[in-house]
Parts: C-alpha cells; structure tokens; sequence
C-alpha cells in the first residue's frame, strides 16, 4: 500500500519522512508556544528563516547586507559604549556560514588572487600584535581592556572578510550589477535630501555613520565609472550616472566644504576615473586640477588658521610614532597605544588621544610589519585592477574596474586625512564600520570579476 502511494505521489520515503518532521515539528512549536508564550521563541524560526535564506540566496543576500548597514538603526549591545550594528553583525553571520558551507564541502573556494594573499596576512600580523601586546613594553602603561583589543583585532578582520565575501559569494555578475544600481538608486535619494531643504525627510532612512567618506568616494566612483566605460547603457542612463556623481560632489562641497574626507576624496576619484577613459588627453584633467588646487588650498589654509588643531595633529602624529617604536616590527597590538598617551605630554596636557590618521594607527597597532602587509595589498589590489582593465568583457565590469581603482587611491587618501578605512576604536569606533566596509566589500566585488567576466585562457 506504501509503495502504492509513493508511486501515485511520484515522492520516495525520505521525502515523505522530512515533510512528516516538519509537519510533527511545527505542531510540537506550537504547543509549546501555547504552554510558554514569548516573543523570545518566536525569534528562533526567524533565525532558521534567516539561515535558509542566505544559505540559498548569498547574492541578493550580500545585496541586502550592503542596504541594511546604511539604512537599519539595530544594534546589539556589548555592556560598554559600542553597539554591534548590522554591518558587524551581518559580516559576521555571513563569514560563518560561508565557513560552514566550504567545511561541509570539504573544498576551499577563493578567487585565486595576490591582494587576497596579503590581506590575509595583514590580519594575521594584527592577531601576532594582540598577542605580543602582553609583553612589557613599557612597564607604567596600562593596556587596553580586553573587549576593547578584541574590537580593535575584529575590525581588521571583519574589513577582510567583507572583501572576501564580495569577491567568493558574488559568483554572478548580474548581483554585482544590481548591487552598484541599488547602492546608487537609494543614495541618489539620500543625496536629494540633503540638497534641498523640503526633502530632508527623505535621509531619516539613513543610520547615523552611514555615510563617513567612504560613502561619497562610492556614490562619485560608481556611477562616473559606469557613465564613462558602459557603452551597453542608452546615452540617457549614462547622462543620468553622470548627474548622479554629479549631485554626489554638489551635496559635498555645498554642504559640507569644511569636512575635506567628503569631498576631495571623492572629487580624485573621478579625476582617476576620467584619466583612465582618456589616458592621453591629459588636458581633459586641467579644469578638474584646477578645481581640486583651489578646494584643497582653501581647505589647507583654514587648517592652518586653527594653529591649535594643526598644531595638536602633528604632535600627536609625532608621540604615537615614537610610541610605536617600542615594538616596531608588531606595533602594541589593537587599541593599546591610547592607553600609552598619557605617558606623553602633549601641548602641556597628559591625556588619552588618538592619531587622526590611519598610517599612524596602522603602525602603532601592528608595526612596520602590518603597515608593509596593508601597502602589499593595495600594490596587488592595482596591478590585478590594471591587468583586468582589458581582460574584463562588458562594459560594466570595465566601468567597475576603472572605479575600484580609483576608489583604492581615494581610500588611501582618506586615510591621512582622519576618516576611516579601518575605524580605531577609540575615535569613530567600531560604529564606523557601517560606512568603511564599502571599501571592502567595493574593491571585492572587482575581484569576483576574474571569475565572473574573465575568458579562460
């Protein structure tokens, strides 16, 4: 009779064993619901549901990522002043399962590349600073708490995995694409609200430290890339990209001209881009040359009219270089050189301070070592940009290209000008992952290209 029905059914047995579990299942939840009542056990099946989603879906998944760091305000707190946000969280989940996934495969699938390689090794040399940071360095300081070291370590290690998994779980170029129109289409309307008055409503949406510089080196890269390289889109589409890093650049230096991370970033960005569309018509550039000196010096001279804040920058550029030079190779590990400040004067006070820069943090935490590994990856990271240029077949993976190179000198640009490509804890903390994981998951997605739109050889 059995083999009757499963016949009729066209199922087999275990089929019909997992859709009985399920069935018995369900009922035993909701029994047991009706026993205990509480909000907490209706967390579990959406948790399940959450797991079974992105095990099925990683690309729209990485998509929704990428949305819900910019706009959801959730956070899950941690007892101290830091709250895990969702970008923290959804790159943590999302390494998980892909770890999960590749030893339940029993295969190791990574995009053969060297900025891959070195990225690796950054975070390693991160994980042996923490480690050596527990040697007497210097016998007055006090170290970091350890939740604090531990933020410190994870934010190197979640900027690598979020690169990893643009450049491993986008296997399609169609979600890198759709990821680069959604990422445009949502901020065009942040932008929008920010340029006229009577929209302002419109950037409620947006969770606060969204959008850092990275946001804006993103919001002009991406779509002059695609305006200039995409010669599949109708001349409109591409006016309209070119309106929108366009409006990106108007909202910065209308709104924001004293905060030069938003804007003279970005702005070099598309000088790079539209270099590499005309390479031999350099005088295309002059006027953006022109623009750029007369913003950055204008900029320049207000800094230097605060002697103060100039002058308290280069001192403490100064105290937290000769404080790494008590570990040189490794740095004092993450977080720890704040603690070691206020053993130094400085301008008359013995206070806790940070760099304001990401070449100091980077050698203060991790040494010479670590700063080498970080320089290691962006050499790879434009060598393998430089190479793809011609091999890449669509005019959006050409665009794409252009733009992650531009967008990696304006992230290292940025850095020396205190915004954030790998937060400090004790300044935009680890909060400023919501914007700096663009970089990462940006200049990843380039790497899924050499999978995605390479020809084999």
């Amino acid at each position: 009779m059995v083999n009757a029905i499963l016949a009729r059914t066209g199922r087999t047995l275990p089929d019909l064993a997992r859709v009985w579990l399920i069935v018995v299942g369900l009922l035993l939840a909701v029994a047991a619901l009706s026993w205990h009542p509480s909000v907490r056990y209706l967390m579990l099946p959406v948790a399940v549901l959450i797991v079974w989603v992105v095990a099925a879906h990683p690309q729209p998944s990485m998509v929704a990522l990428v949305v819900a760091a910019m706009t959801a305000p959730f956070a899950v707190g941690t007892g101290t002043q830091t709250a895990l946000n969702v970008g923290v969280l959804g790159v943590m989940f999302f390494t998980g399962l892909w770890v999960l996934q590749m030893l339940y495969n029993r295969k190791i699938d990574l995009v053969p590349s060297r900025a891959t390689l070195a990225l690796i090794a950054l975070v390693f040399i991160a994980g042996l600073s923490f480690l050596f940071s527990y040697l007497p360095w210097n016998a007055f300081a006090q170290l970091a708490p350890l939740r604090a070291q531990l933020g410190g370590l994870g934010i190197f290690a979640l900027s690598a995995c979020a690169f990893l998994l643009a450049a491993n779980l986008l296997r399609s170029r169609m979600w890198l694409e759709r990821l680069v129109w959604v990422f445009v289409s949502i901020n065009v309307v942040y932008l929008l609200g920010r340029l006229f008055k009577p929209l302002f409503w419109l950037t409620l949406g947006w969770a606060p430290g969204a959008n850092g510089s990275a946001f804006w080196i993103w919001m002009a890269a991406l779509p002059v890339g695609q305006a200039l390289f995409n010669t599949g889109l109708s001349r409109g589409r591409r006016l309209l990209l070119l309106g929108a890093g366009a409006l990106t650049l108007a909202v910065a230096m209308i709104k924001q001209l004293d905060w030069a991370s938003g804007w003279l970033p970005p702005l070099i960005a598309v000088g790079i881009i539209v270099m590499l569309r005309w390479p031999r018509r350099t005088l295309v550039l002059a006027p953006i040359v022109a623009i750029v000196s007369y913003f950055a010096l204008a900029s320049i001279r207000s800094a230097v009219t605060s002697e103060f804040s100039w002058g308290a920058r280069l001192a403490a550029w100064q105290i937290v270089l000769q404080i790494a030079q008590l570990n040189p190779l490794l740095g004092l590990g993450p977080s720890n050189y704040y603690y070691y400040t206020p053993l130094y004067n400085i301008l008359g006070y013995y206070v806790r301070f940070n760099s304001h820069n990401n070449y100091v943090d980077l050698i203060a935490q991790t040494g010479l070592l670590g700063t080498a590994a970080f320089f290691w990856f962006a050499a790879e990271f434009w060598r393998e940009g430089w190479g793809l240029r011609h091999r890449v077949k669509s005019g959006f993976s050409q665009g794409y290209v252009a733009a992650c190179m531009a967008g990696l000198v304006a992230m290292l640009i940025t850095g020396m000008l205190g915004d954030w490509f790998l937060p400090f804890v004790y300044n935009v903390g680890i909060s400023g992952f919501r914007a700096s994981m663009l970089f990462w998951v940006f200049l990843g997605g380039m790497i899924s290209l050499k999978r995605t739109d390479v020809p084999e050889a």
